[in-house]
């Protein structure tokens, strides 16, 4: 396997904190498979393969327990690899089937669950046959052959560049033509090559991913990295995401709500559903391992979104306060990015902007792409501040600034059922300066919108007449 020697500083220290909420499958790795030192670079690739199973766990909406087992099987796959490859050194390049019966004994005698041990195994050259006499294995043995086939040591790549790469290598012209008298006349490569495409269409259909799925996988990655990469001082946050029927984007809210400043409380606040959203919640929030905070408020009744916001807001901690939908149709990786227009001083005020960047698919019907650019240009006039979005969840400011909005809000009133409205009238009252924050809206993965078209519409036309009687109350942003 040709795995670079190093990687950076910024891809390990994601790492190294991604990898601390598995102890038990990192002591393995560096204790029992003796991967430190000269073979610290199979420790990393075995690591980044772990984190880029997070990621698609989270694209393909896993379970947490599914989750959980995709996630250790991959960071246990190549665990035997120092043993393996002395082995093979001495006795030849035919042992490589025996290592790998050697490897699933020595994890069973570690404890590890029998189950990971086959999806641990379900990976390179020697499962193509068992992947050709079973297509429709289970989900998570193919997504691991699929995992294997794309990261390439500490890299994710196409599986066209990685078969490529393997192809090449001198080292294992023996043992691919070998694979001719066992997979019907081709080569272990030319299978491996096959069985990955074939796995990848069947991902692509159920994450509907609209770019290419490694990509994707890479790109979230590397988002990761780059968080984890950020200082830790600056600004504590507090990130409130209201719920109302998201059963479906709990997990995937845990797992990639990112780290932001010197601490992240992240306040899941849920009311009126119908699913087992809280239930899920719950759940969630006490098998979490990491370094954000979780907390979950239940209210009553059926209370509106901005009722909800003003609830959490009220028992965050954080000097940044921070909104995310629980849909996830703004990517939560994107909370950085907000994070950065305040702690850097460009902005007052960040409110995301979905009119932008191109939208996925599906994510928004053309009537409602009209409305919003209507009443981005309406609120522009009145609030005296550019705005091509007024109703993007996404909102974020400071708790300071919070607190002198709510001990103002008997200007305007507590009938904002959005909560949008009442911050950026807010905003505008104490002339704040309004930062727009493009994002990437994404099309729902699950359940239905809590948005009423037409209904709100009308409030929203009721709001631009409301905004317009108290238009001299606006004031111009300050520098």
């Amino acid at each position: 396997m040709g795995v670079p020697a190093t990687i950076d500083d910024r891809n390990r220290a994601y790492l190294e904190r991604f990898g601390s909420g598995f102890p038990d499958e990192l002591a393995i790795l560096r204790e029992h498979g003796k991967l430190t030192g000269d073979w610290s670079n199979v420790a990393d690739h075995c690591l980044t393969e772990a984190a880029a199973a997070d990621i698609l766990a989270e694209l393909l909406q896993l379970s947490a327990a599914d989750r959980d087992a995709l996630v250790k099987a991959s960071l246990l796959h190549d665990w035997y690899k120092r043993m393996e490859r002395e082995r093979v050194a001495t006795e030849g390049q035919g042992t490589y089937d025996a290592s790998a019966t050697a490897s699933e004994h020595g994890l069973a005698a570690l404890g590890v669950p029998p189950a990971i041990v086959t999806i641990a195994h379900r990976v390179g050259h020697s499962q193509c046959r068992y992947f050709i006499d079973h297509p429709d294995a289970p989900l998570l043995e193919r997504v691991m052959f699929w995992l294997d086939t794309i990261t390439h040591g500490n890299h994710i790549v196409g599986v066209d560049e990685r078969v490529d790469q393997l192809e090449s290598a001198d080292r294992y012209r023996e043992l691919n033509e070998r694979g001719r008298t066992i997979l019907d006349g081709k080569t272990y490569f030319q299978a491996q090559r096959e069985i990955a495409l074939a796995i990848e269409r069947k991902l692509v259909q159920r994450t509907r991913t609209a770019s290419s799925l490694s990509d994707e996988i890479r790109r979230r990655l590397e988002a990761r990295n780059q968080q984890a990469a950020a200082p830790t001082s600056g600004y504590a946050v507090s990130v409130v995401i209201p719920c109302r029927n998201e059963e479906g984007n709990i997990d995937a809210a845990m797992a990639r709500v990112p780290l932001l400043g010197h601490s992240t409380e992240v306040i899941f606040i849920e009311g009126g559903s119908r699913d087992h959203t809280r239930s899920k919640i719950e759940q969630a929030v006490r098998d979490y391992r990491g370094s954000l905070h979780w907390k979950f408020i239940k209210v009553d009744g059926d209370p509106s979104k901005g009722e909800k916001v003003r609830t959490a807001f009220a028992a965050a901690q954080g000097d940044i306060l921070m909104i995310l939908d629980g849909d996830l149709t703004v990517p939560p990786e994107d909370l950085s990015k907000f994070y950065e227009v305040l702690a850097s001083g460009q902005g007052q005020f960040a409110n995301g902007t979905r009119m932008v960047l191109k939208m996925e698919h599906g994510a928004m019907q053309f009537a409602n792409r009209i409305a919003n650019w209507c009443f981005g240009r309406i609120f522009s006039l009145l609030l005296r501040q550019r705005l091509t979005d007024t109703l993007c969840g996404t909102k974020v400011l400071f708790k300071k600034d919070y607190e002198r909005i709510v001990a103002n809000r008997h200007e305007f009133g507590d009938f904002d059922p959005f909560g949008d409205f009442d911050l950026l009238f807010g905003a505008a009252r104490l002339g704040l300066k309004i930062t727009e924050v493009p994002v990437q809206y994404r099309e729902r993965t699950y359940g239905k919108t809590n948005i009423r078209r037409w209904s709100h519409g009308v409030l929203l036309a009721k709001m631009c007449w409301f905004a317009f009687t108290k238009r001299k109350l606006f004031k111009s942003p300050t520098a």
